[in-house]
């Protein structure tokens, strides 16, 4: 099994905004996962594809992704497709990580608690400390906090 990740700044976020931002991680998640395929490996009986190139992608909700790829899209893909639940499982441990990294940055946040949901201690926080570097400026809740 083989995956991609695709990483996306707050600043890209409030920029461009969220669901841009996620079709844009998606991308890039695509692209590290197709280096990947490329690269040659040693198991015996791991399939490669098609020179490591993706031919079919499901993807969860109702978008579509600017690539030329065939695309499904599935509402509530990461309840119905094993693969979009993996994913989903991934895109969480990873993000799990980088916000245990935030916290040890910035500790008066409690980053390691919430992870950045927007929980009643995380808003407890931004009402004491206002945001961080890492807050989304377009997030509405911060909005309304600072």
């Amino acid at each position: 099994i083989e995956w991609g990740i695709g990483r996306i700044s707050e600043k890209v976020i409030d920029k461009i905004n969220i669901l841009e931002a996620t079709k844009l991680a998606m991308i890039r998640a695509i692209k590290n996962l197709t280096k990947k395929l490329k690269k040659p490996k040693s198991q015996k009986f791991h399939d490669r594809g098609k020179n490591g190139k993706i031919d079919f992608l499901i993807l969860d909700g109702k978008m579509k992704l600017d690539l030329p790829i065939l695309q499904k899209s599935i509402v509530k893909a990461d309840e119905k497709v094993f693969s979009c639940s993996a994913a989903s499982i991934i895109a969480k441990v990873t993000r799990d990580g980088i916000m245990e990294r935030y916290h040890k940055k910035y500790p008066c946040y409690g980053f390691d608690q919430h992870k950045g949901y927007p929980t009643k201690y995380h808003f407890k926080m931004l009402k004491k400390y206002g945001g961080c570097k890492i807050h989304r400026q377009s997030f509405s809740p911060l909005k309304r906090l600072v």
